[in-house]
């Protein structure tokens, strides 16, 4: 049982992670930017080029692909509900508890939301 607990706590906490990270920060520009291979792949050139156009530094990365790109996986990686659920299913699989999974998806957007709602504050 505490096997099982720790798991859904190790899940949640991680899919929470990924959430501030990709949905509040430009972090796999900063450190792609300057991989080329990185850097043309993941559109990276592209991003930089439209804030050096329009100046626009307030536009995330990822919210820069949901608004220029439209195919099934930039929607996916876009929404963090629909990203969550499969962060935190490879998460349980990983951690071998797949019954936690939707007790960790919860907890995790519950996180998420707390620390949206206090970082939007700030």
């Amino acid at each position: 049982m505490e096997n099982n607990f720790s798991s859904i706590i190790y899940s949640s906490f991680f899919s929470t992670f990924i959430f501030i990270v990709l949905y509040n920060t430009n972090v796999i520009v900063e450190y792609c930017k300057y991989l080329p291979f990185f850097k043309e792949k993941l559109k990276i050139k592209d991003y930089l080029d439209y804030q050096n156009l329009t100046g626009d530094t307030t536009l995330l990365y990822i919210q820069y692909l949901a608004s220029t790109y439209n195919n099934f996986f930039i929607k996916l990686i876009s929404c963090p509900l629909c990203f969550g659920f499969w962060v935190n299913l490879i998460s349980s699989l990983y951690l071998s508890n797949i019954q936690g999974i939707f007790i960790s998806y919860t907890i995790s957007v519950i996180l998420y939301t707390i620390f949206k709602k206090n970082y939007d504050t700030i």
